[in-house]
């Protein structure tokens, strides 16, 4: 839950940091207007323009502005590190200053002072940072209020680590150290404020013992075989990893870069739904998908549960325990499809080709994936998405998480209806190591329109739908 939270106020943050510079950059520009041509600082020697048709354009500029702003990765939140980046955002004002002068240049149906763009551009750049200003101090609060603190540990003792332990500190309103590793038994941590867990021999046991969100790997020259062994233990456990490259990482590594406090650190590239804006956009398809799909097919949902009612004795629908993102479960609710108490003797089971367990209309449901569509009410309520990596039952998550490489990954979105390893034909009792190749490459290469064409394809699927 705390994590929940977390991603909550993070996304509400960045969704109010997109607003706010809306406000500010409107704002702004009024009052660039003001000082040019009515506050008597600067001369105007052609006369005062209509407002109005300066006004006119002033969103076609704020959305230039706020366009250039997400495409430099202002919107974008930060594994490591807070506060705001003023050189970041003066470029990124700059840059959208010289595009809109640029246009003035092009545009000349309306005579535009370009004296006004350059004070515009001084007073943006005081009023952005002043905007994020308070909204950092603003998360701040938010993270205080509801007891939000990252925890972190470090691996390794020596001076880069005693760099990031003293980084973590001066962020104290976000992260919490939890202790240190020391990469063999023949050093020991002199910080006696840190404590010591232990080895990376008890990484596994620290991992499940500890609540831990972030794991910073402080040791460049450790042999790659180890570094690897600590990437899929924090994997395993849904645990967020960073890493202090060696100078041959740096400069071949396709992965993501950060300096935090003077270190160098390196991290796997977040996935493309890791980014507030591509949730936002997520979840508003969702939304608008799932309340059009209930409107649209209500008829044809109510003549199917009549069907299975009078198939066989049971209720309608069946709920089922299900692994969603970050590892919490959910009620999942489908059509019923099978006999009732279908597995009080076999336990937890997939099901075959010809299932004895099936209802006559329960395998028709299934083949054309109809029993799935009471889930719209699971993606109205927050826990599913139209899209992602199919949700397993807590049963066969924890037999794959130890077994099968990366398998805790897919939890990091929404589990969905349909997926790109079902569509496929990944499903049922097929290859787990295959399936999970499917649902990485989704979340690597997500976008509005590869859900769409899963949608599309889901319309179609056959292959193991039984």
């Amino acid at each position: 839950m705390p994590k929940a939270k977390q991603r909550m106020i993070d996304f509400w943050m960045t969704v109010a940091s997109f607003l706010t510079d809306a406000l500010v950059l409107y704002l702004t520009f009024c009052l660039a207007f003001w000082v040019r041509f009515h506050s008597g600082l600067l001369q105007v020697t052609r006369g005062i323009p209509a407002f109005l048709s300066y006004q006119a354009n002033f969103p076609v500029a704020i959305l230039v502005m706020l366009w250039i702003f997400k495409a430099r990765g202002l919107y974008v939140r930060r594994k490591l590190g807070s506060g705001i980046r003023p050189f970041q955002m003066i470029k990124s004002v700059t840059f959208g200053m010289f595009v809109l002068m640029s246009l003035t240049f092009v545009y000349r149906d309306v005579s535009y002072s370009r004296l006004l763009v350059v004070v515009a551009w001084l007073l943006c750049v005081v009023s952005v940072l002043l905007g994020r200003k308070c909204l950092g101090e603003l998360q701040k609060f938010l993270y205080k209020r509801f007891g939000i603190k990252k925890r972190v540990l470090v691996i390794g003792v020596n001076d880069l680590s005693g760099k990031i332990v003293r980084g973590l500190e001066k962020a104290r309103d976000f992260y919490e150290i939890i202790g240190v590793l020391a990469e063999s038994a023949k050093v020991s941590f002199l910080d006696s404020k840190i404590p010591l867990l232990g080895t990376l021999d008890v990484l596994s046991e620290v991992l499940a013992k500890e609540r831990i969100d972030e794991v910073v790997l402080a040791v460049p020259e450790l042999e790659q075989k180890k570094v690897v062994e600590v990437i899929l233990a924090c994997e395993r456990e849904m645990i967020y990893f960073r890493m202090i490259p060696n100078v041959f990482e740096i400069l071949t590594s396709q992965v993501e870069i950060e300096n935090f406090y003077g270190v160098t650190l390196l991290g796997l590239k977040p996935f493309p739904l890791e980014k507030a804006t591509n949730r936002f956009l997520k979840k508003s398809m969702d939304v608008l998908g799932a309340g059009l799909g209930f409107v649209l097919i209500s008829p044809f949902f109510l003549f199917l549960a009549i069907l299975v009612k009078r198939s066989s004795r049971g209720p309608v629908f069946y709920k089922q325990e299900r692994v969603g993102e970050d590892g919490r479960t959910f009620t999942m609710i489908k059509f019923r499809t099978m006999h009732e108490n279908a597995e009080e003797k076999t336990g937890p089971v997939w099901t075959s080709r010809e299932d004895p367990r099936r209802t006559k209309i329960g395998k028709f449901l299934r083949k054309y994936n109809l029993d799935e569509l009471p889930q719209l009410w699971n993606v109205l309520k927050g826990e599913m998405s139209l899209v992602g990596p199919r949700p397993e039952r807590p049963h066969f998550v924890n037999e794959f998480k130890d077994r099968v490489p990366r398998y805790m990954s897919r939890h990091k979105i929404k589990s969905g209806m349909t997926g790109w390893a079902q569509v496929n034909g990944l499903r049922g009792n097929t290859s787990i190591s295959e399936r999970i190749k499917y649902d990485l490459y989704y979340l690597e290469n997500w976008s509005i329109l590869l859900d769409l064409k899963i949608i599309f394809r889901t319309l179609f699927a056959r292959e193991n739908a039984y």
